[in-house]
């Protein structure tokens, strides 16, 4: 397995609230559909790997996951999939195929919660332990901006403060991709008035994509 970098922890219409949102509207539930996701989207990958009985996980659930500014960067720029080794799933990854138990061995798991980070399929390593909305956010952040800036190091991130924004992105997909979406992310949805905006919508055309303020916007082609 590929090393990965290490980690420091130093539309539109009526609107749904963020309060609103639970853990089921944007948490994907199957690691190989968190991948193909990413394949299609371009977005990067959150893996959490949890137990039933993780006190530190349902923490990281009650308080992390519940935070707003969290929300709108998982449900825009991020897949977040949750696994446990009771789990009898298998799942594909680097054309491996291993049990849900083993993936936890094969990415060095040995606590709850453990979060690993990839690209697609470029791992980026992980951290262990519950983590507040700011150090999981600086790592999301992170991510983003480490994709056009690899010489800055995360401790050097955090320390500069600099602001990484949330951007309208417009994908032309498919029809098969499309329905692949639908089916698989429940964060993607044909649009309709009453959606958050940060809800991955599809549009009709590129002139309705154009007026539609989501962050995250796909068409057919």
């Amino acid at each position: 397995m590929k090393r990965g970098i290490s980690f420091l922890l130093i539309l539109f219409g009526a609107v749904l609230t963020m309060a609103a949102t639970s853990l089921k509207d944007f948490s994907v539930i199957d690691f190989d559909n968190a991948f193909k996701i990413s394949e299609l989207t371009g977005k990067k990958v959150v893996v959490m790997f949890t137990s039933d009985d993780c006190y530190y996980c349902k923490k990281f659930e009650d308080e992390t996951l519940t935070d707003p500014t969290i929300i709108q960067w998982l449900k825009t720029s991020f897949i977040f999939t949750q696994i446990t080794s009771s789990n009898i799933k298998t799942a594909k990854y680097n054309g491996k195929t291993y049990t849900y138990s083993q993936l936890f061995g094969a990415f060095g798991v040995r606590g709850t919660p453990t979060f690993a980070f990839f690209s697609k399929t470029e791992y980026f390593g992980t951290v262990s332990g519950f983590m507040d909305a700011t150090n999981f956010m600086n790592i999301l952040k992170y991510l983003q901006y480490y994709e056009k800036n690899k010489d800055v190091s995360m401790a050097d991130f955090i320390k500069s403060k600099t602001e990484v924004p949330l951007t309208k992105k417009i994908l032309s997909l498919p029809q098969q991709d499309i329905d692949l979406l639908l089916k698989i992310d429940p964060n993607v949805k044909a649009y309709e008035p009453g959606l958050d905006k940060y809800t991955n919508v599809i549009a009709e055309s590129s002139e309705q994509a154009e007026k539609l303020e989501n962050y995250l916007i796909f068409i057919k082609k």
